[in-house]
């Protein structure tokens, strides 16, 4: 019977409905060619070149066996080169040099392909449907992202990136010329760009990016949520999202090693595609369709036509399910990798000797959807079974231990035995009055136990090989010990549900605080230590204990080492450091010196480059991933420049009328023009992937169509330049904030980084941390930092504009309006850093003298800039460094003006306003100024003629608050507060007077101003100036930046490199050497090979053993000279001391 389809015309809009009989075969019986499934396999393609149709299967009912055809129709004679299918039934294909069709099979109608699809496609362009409801579209340098959902029977733009140019890239390159190499964009929202060596890896909507080395080329690659497969020459590279490092490479010619990686990890999806040519694959692909008929045949579904023993060819994978066409159907089934052996291989003996087992894999690293099921039906007890057809796990429990053997079934004249293979006693070094218990257990399909006690959660490995049982994974229950049954099941409904999440929860404290032994096993194994580093260094700091934190610490910067030297560049084990650094800084702060100096001047790659740069490109940072561009925020520039492009189809004539009349208007204001479009391209608001933009053509001529723009740039690179070399900054994920926020609780209280949490001297007094501060300088912080001036600019010249000057009423109130406004705003932010950490807040002195906005803005505007910097930072760090002097210093004080105020306070009632005569001295009538009458005769009257009135002034020892400042006036040589008494007739008055002097005056003072050049000569350095800055980045992060800003990727890299100038590290080099801080014992290889590039001598061995000669020669002579001295009195010695000195020198000699 012939296939019943219909012929579509692309002009049409309306598809005639039909139905498909099920003995119908597709495509008239004519050979299938291609084979496209929907993201979500609800919907499956297929195109026959030969009949020049596409053909819809339907999929989402069946979960296996022989899909149903749902519909098919004639491609109007095209020879399509790409064809794929929506999970809602649109399907969309091209043929080169023809437009792009879209056909929505549900709704019966044609769909209007979005603008960029709607040109002819060619060899520079390609699009792809690489998720549920997206698709991308490639054009030159730019990708487009649509979404399928429409709006106005229109497809919807949602993303729009580019590649960078060979210029707008810093990445280093030894040789050849720039060039990339664009892959793909996979359904986990990476795009994948081959580029040299390397596959540089990015996700569009977070921007983190990494790369995979790739020495033997790119040669295919798959993906799941987890992990990446590459295969590169005759290897597969298995890389770990999780642990961002490549975790094995697969000898792709050893099936053995193959099999042996699948089983281990169940990664058989990820492989399949990629092994197409082994002798594995078709094993497992006979296995997986034999398993299938079987199936099918005991449950009566294996159809009657069904009479070929052939297997399916043209094979599609997914997670789950392998697709396949057999008899011009499409068949459906699992991939089961259960019950396959190593019989079913056709392997040589070399295989298995080359063979790697990869044992040293931790199941637990994988987290596998089905572990993930056992370990659920694990705590629903459902499971509990210990041998397998291959292996039988014994298990025994005892107080605080547990106890396994383990057998592996073996043949023996014929018959199967179990053989004894090794057993270990796992303790527990809590001891529980109650006797323990094994709840339920089970094994995972790669022979690891898993088992669930009353004690906790494990799994565990036999390594056959070496006959030995590892300790993989144990969560301590805490709650589960002791209690009846009924207990044990309440508690274990929170265990059930934690164990539920697709991934292993992390252990707790508890569980590393009970297994001691096997921590030791966790820090010695380096994938392990890759994903549980960060939790056991925090936790051996916090139990201090020195010798796990010396541990990791040493392991890590090892295998960073190790696997540097391989291009593999385990970036994750800087990390882990990194992020113990809040607590290692506030317990152990000389490891953070340590780590800096260990990795000073170092590269994240086996050698350094060096390549001219421009003079002033010292200390310069920047990204080495390339990123891409994201243009998404000038998406409605582009439809507006879609739409004027459209005008100029049209309106050829009015179009360049109204574009001479624009660029006549702006003209007169081209300076401000230039300046409103370059801050919009940089904030990536507009963009030129067409340049038709009434209003940006003249800027996009200036910049991108004119040579004036070339001229700037020919005469920027006749600049001098200078041998620039590369360095990594080790401090990975420093400045990277939290994924997991609450955007509301940010704006409060925001999540602090390490950046913020540690501010510490010894990371900026290398090249390392300046670096970093550069970065964050030139890529956000002088931007908002300026604009931070120019906001408290406003507010001061608004407020002292309405306070001092003479201004109508109606303006100043406008002024003061604003002010408040202002002044608002700054109270917000004031509220919110109180609120992020008051203790700081207050012990900064700062926030004291920004009461008044005046203030506030001359205490922070200056101290970014290095020229005003460095003498603000000495202000500020000689302040704190004599505080508590000054502290002591008014103690005294105090203590001083305490005694005057006892000594001189007045003994009798009296009244300024009144006379008050007494025989008080300290009365202040009585120490005020008296005039005498002097008679004729020339005596004098004994009563004062006239008496000026006192003040409080006269005596200021009345109160305790104006002695003290009578003895600060004292202080600064001020002594009028003290000269209306009498010393003569107050001695106690006179001893305290030269107390105070001599103490005070003389000695403290002159300590102080001795601390003052001590703290000045310790501080007047650039890294105070560099504190300072910190200080400020800090404070515009975390409440200047939005929340979703501090996630930037582009603004908050993993990894930040830098270049230096070549003739500034040789003479750092050389001061650092001289300092004795060149440490070599991590990365000796390294540190030569920088020496060599720099021609510097230097053997630290030598001088070791240079400086102990010496220091023995200095021993010698120093015996020598005691034995002179002891020789030119001999004649003073008697008998027995000469015998004395003559044993010594034999000795000597």
């Amino acid at each position: 019977m012939g296939e019943v389809s219909i012929e579509i015309d692309i002009d049409k809009t309306d598809i005639e409905k039909f139905d498909i009989e099920k003995s119908h075969k597709s495509h008239n019986g004519k050979t299938i060619t291609g084979l496209f499934i929907s993201p979500d396999e609800k919907y499956v393609v297929t195109y026959s070149k030969k009949d020049q149709s596409l053909a819809v299967w339907n999929v989402e009912d069946i979960e296996e066996g022989r899909l149903k055809l749902d519909s098919s129709f004639q491609t109007d004679k095209l020879d399509l080169d790409y064809t794929c299918i929506t999970d809602d039934k649109k399907i969309i294909f091209s043929a080169l040099g023809k437009e792009v069709k879209i056909i929505d099979m549900k709704n019966n109608q044609k769909i209007t392909p979005p603008p960029n699809l709607s040109s002819t496609i060619s060899s520079y362009s390609e699009f792809c449907l690489y998720k549920r409801d997206h698709f991308y579209y490639k054009h030159g340098a730019y990708i487009f992202i649509y979404s399928t959902k429409l709006k106005n029977n229109e497809f919807i733009c949602k993303s729009i990136y580019r590649f960078p140019d060979d210029e707008e890239d810093d990445i280093e390159v030894e040789f050849g010329t720039f060039c990339t190499y664009f892959i793909k964009i996979t359904k986990y929202d990476r795009i994948y760009v081959h580029r040299f060596d390397y596959v540089y890896v990015s996700n569009i909507y977070t921007g983190k990016s990494f790369r995979i080395h790739v020495k033997n080329g790119y040669d295919g690659g798959t993906d799941n949520e987890d992990f990446i497969c590459i295969k590169s020459g005759e290897n597969l590279i298995i890389y770990s999202i999780e642990f961002e490092a490549i975790i094995a490479t697969v000898d792709c010619k050893n099936d053995i090693e193959i099999y042996n990686f699948m089983k281990r990890t169940n990664l058989h999806s990820l492989l399949l595609p990629l092994i197409t040519n082994s002798g594995v694959w078709n094993s497992l692909m006979d296995h997986y369709w034999k398993k299938f008929i079987n199936r099918l045949k005991e449950n009566n579904q294996l159809p009657k036509e069904y009479q070929t023993k052939s297997s399916p060819h043209f094979l599609k994978f997914t997670d789950e399910y392998i697709y396949g066409i057999l008899d011009g159907y499409v068949w459906k089934y699992k991939l089961d990798f259960t019950d396959f052996s190593l019989d079913d291989l056709d392997s040589n003996s070399d295989d298995k000797v080359k063979a790697k087992t990869y044992d040293d894999l931790s199941v637990n690293l994988f987290n596998h959807h089905q572990h993930m099921i056992t370990i659920y039906k694990i705590f629903q007890n459902e499971l509990s079974s210990n041998v397998n057809e291959s292996i039988k796990w014994d298990l025994d429990i005892a107080p605080g231990a547990i106890f396994l053997k383990v057998f592996k079934k073996i043949k023996v004249n014929d018959d199967w035995e179990w053989n004894y293979i090794c057993e270990r006693l796992i303790k527990h070094e809590y001891i529980s009055p109650f006797m323990h218990r094994i709840i339920s257990s089970s094994l995972f399909s790669n022979d690891d136990i898993v088992i669930l006690t009353t004690m906790g959660f494990f799994i565990c490995h036999c390594d056959i090989y070496n006959k030995s049982i590892n300790l993989n994974y144990f969560y301590r229950m805490e709650e589960l010990i002791g209690g009846n049954d009924d207990k044990v099941a309440k508690k274990l409904n929170y265990y059930r549900e934690l164990f539920s999440k697709p991934t292993l929860p992390i252990p707790s404290s508890v569980s590393l605080k009970m297994n001691q032994d096997w921590i030791v096993e966790l820090i010695n194994d380096k994938l392990c230590l890759l994903k549980y580093g960060d939790k056991l260094l925090s936790y051996s700091i916090e139990i201090h204990k020195m010798e796990f934190v010396d541990k990791i610490y040493k392991n890590c910067l090892t295998y960073y080492k190790q696997d540097l030297s391989d291009s593999d560049c385990h970036l994750k084990f800087l990390k882990i450091i990194v992020n113990a650094m809040p607590l290692l800084n506030e317990y152990y702060p000389d490891y953070i010196l340590r780590f800096s100096l260990d990795t000073n001047m170092t590269a994240d790659f086996p050698g350094f480059y060096m390549k001219y740069r421009s003079i002033s490109l010292h200390l310069h940072p920047f990204k080495r991933n390339p990123q891409l561009i994201n243009l998404s925020r000038s998406i409605n520039w582009y439809e507006y420049v879609r739409s004027i492009q459209k005008l100029r189809k049209n309106r050829i004539y009015l179009f360049k009328y109204i574009k001479y009349l624009i660029i006549l208007l702006i003209l007169p204001i081209l300076p401000i023009y230039f300046a409103l479009f370059y801050v919009l391209s940089n904030l990536r608001l507009i963009n030129f992937i067409k340049y038709e933009g009434l209003f940006s053509y003249l800027y996009w001529y200036i910049t991108r169509r004119s040579g004036l723009l070339k001229f700037f740039e020919m005469k920027q690179n006749k600049d001098q330049t200078v041998p620039k070399i590369t360095f990594a900054i080790p401090f990975v994920g420093f400045i990277n904030y939290p994924k997991d926020y609450d955007w509301r609780w940010e704006l409060i209280k925001p999540k602090p980084s390490r950046f913020v949490e540690v501010i510490n001297r010894d990371i900026y007094n290398t090249w390392n941390g300046e670096s970093l501060i550069n970065f964050k300088w030139n890529t956000y912080g002088k931007y908002y930092y300026i604009a931070i001036w120019i906001f408290f600019m406003s507010l001061f010249i608004c407020f002292s504009a309405a306070a001092s000057i003479s201004l109508p009423e109606n303006i100043r109130n406008q002024l003061l309006i604003i002010s408040i406004i202002l002044g608002l705003i700054h109270l917000s932010f004031e509220v919110r850093q109180l609120i992020f950490n008051p203790i700081k807040w207050v012990h900064n002195f700062w926030n004291f003298f920004g009461i008044y906005h005046s203030n506030y803005f001359k205490k922070r505007k200056d101290r970014a800039f290095e020229s005003f910097g460095v003498y603000f930072s000495i202000i500020i760090s000689v302040g704190k460094q004599i505080v508590s002097f000054l502290v002591v210093l008014l103690i005294i004080i105090m203590s001083f003006a305490h005694a005057f105020f006892i000594l001189l306070i007045p003994r009798s009632e009296y009244s300024i306003e009144e006379f008050t005569k007494n025989d008080d001295p300290n009365n202040p009538w009585n120490l005020a100024t008296a005039y005498n009458q002097v008679f004729d005769n020339g005596t004098m009257d004994s009563d004062p003629f006239i008496i000026q009135p006192p003040t409080d002034n006269t005596n200021m020892f009345v109160d305790y608050r104006t002695s003290l400042f009578a003895m600060y006036l004292f202080l600064i040589g001020d002594q009028s507060s003290l000269s209306n008494w009498s010393y003569k007739n107050n001695p106690p008055l006179a001893i305290l007077i030269v107390l105070f002097s001599l103490l005070i005056v003389v000695y403290l003072m002159n300590l102080l101003i001795g601390l003052l050049n001590m703290a000045i000569e310790k501080d007047n350095n650039r890294v105070s100036y560099l504190m300072q800055k910190v200080e400020i980045l800090a404070e515009i992060e975390l409440f200047y930046l939005l929340p979703h800003q501090r996630r930037w990727q582009t603004w908050f890299p993993d990894l930040i490199n830098y270049f230096v100038n070549v003739d500034k590290t040789r003479d750092k080099v050389k001061e650092i050497i001289d300092k004795g801080e060149w440490r070599t014992e991590i990365f000796p290889e390294m540190r030569q090979k920088l020496l060599d590039k720099l021609n510097i001598q230097h053997n630290p061995n030598n001088e070791k053993v240079f400086m102990g000669k010496l220091e023995e020669i200095y021993i010698i002579i120093s015996k020598l000279s005691e034995k002179q001295a002891r020789i030119e009195k001999i004649e003073e010695h008697p008998k027995d001391e000469l015998d004395e000195l003559d044993g010594n020198e034999q000795k000597v000699i």
